[in-house]
């Protein structure tokens, strides 16, 4: 699984590679503003699948959204308070 996770950790956006990058694609194609989890499967060969983009995963301390952000140095409160200002933004959070 991967996220959309918020521009405070840019030092994480140099080193991703173009699979964390595929969750992006997927937010803006879709049109999310926000946050969005995407789900993908790598199977033999690299092969990439997308599964599904959710627009509202869950946020609690111990979910998906709060460990993947932790993985890459964003602390809980960094990505609620990051989450909760996107609200008042035109668009939100477009990565």
């Amino acid at each position: 699984m991967s996220t959309c996770a918020p521009p405070s950790c840019q030092r994480g956006r140099r080193r991703r590679s173009s699979g964390t990058r595929r969750p992006h694609t997927a937010h803006r194609a879709l049109g999310c503003s926000g946050y969005s989890r995407s789900d993908f499967v790598v199977a033999d060969g690299d092969q990439v699948w997308w599964l599904e983009t959710n627009t509202l995963p869950g946020l609690s301390a111990t979910g998906n959204m709060a460990t993947m952000a932790a993985a890459d140095g964003i602390g809980y409160d960094a990505l609620i308070t990051f989450i909760l200002s996107t609200a008042l933004t035109p668009h939100g959070y477009r990565p």
